[in-house]
């Protein structure tokens, strides 16, 4: 076997193995429910708003509703893939009543840096359904170290981000940042004082 003949067969080796990587990382069960859910001020907007990015640049923005679902009717059954903000661990247990464990993705916010089962959503398994399981739980502590670059954690996830797409994520997330803190309800007071 000549160099030339040596240098083919391992290119074509290595994209065989490429192609079969490819084929593996492909989402196998798309969820019907993508959940976010977590304490008020744990950074549960962030993590949801970059669920709902992440969802549309995966499925297409077009199979997708972001929902916050706190205050949701139950009247219907979902028929897209819905990513969903909730608080409300009675909406939540409800939810999870309605639907089957497999269709259902968690995500959690905790703000006590995972020490206390109650807020990493240890809870949530032991007393509503232990076959459902988090596919997130982002650390308060870990947003005030890296800011906005958390969201970059979802490539971690079976949402099986590209490079590209968790860099269109952080990017969105960046300015979705600024636009909450200068011009949302959570811009400093003085600001605000200045304002009126």
């Amino acid at each position: 076997m000549n160099l030339f003949q040596l240098l083919s067969l391992k290119l074509w080796k290595k994209k065989k193995k490429l192609k079969e990587r490819e084929e593996d990382d492909e989402i196998r069960v798309k969820p019907l429910l993508l959940i976010q859910f977590g304490t008020p001020r744990s950074a549960t907007t962030l993590q949801y708003e970059a669920l709902c990015g992440a969802a549309c640049l995966v499925f297409g923005a077009q199979e997708i509703d972001c929902i916050y679902g706190d205050f949701l009717q139950m009247n219907k059954p979902f028929e897209r893939i819905t990513v969903i903000k909730l608080h409300s661990r009675d909406k939540l247990e409800e939810i999870l009543r309605l639907y089957e464990p497999d269709r259902i993705w968690m995500f959690a916010t905790s703000r006590d840096g995972g020490n206390n089962r109650i807020s990493t959503g240890q809870y949530l398994q032991e007393e509503f359904r232990s076959n459902v399981s988090f596919i997130q739980i982002q650390h308060f502590e870990s947003l005030g170290r890296r800011g906005f670059y958390v969201v970059r954690d979802l490539t971690n996830t079976p949402l099986n981000l590209t490079v590209a797409q968790v860099d269109a994520v952080t990017e969105f997330a960046r300015f979705w940042e600024i636009l909450r803190r200068c011009c949302g309800a959570q811009m400093s007071h003085d600001y605000r004082f200045r304002l009126t």
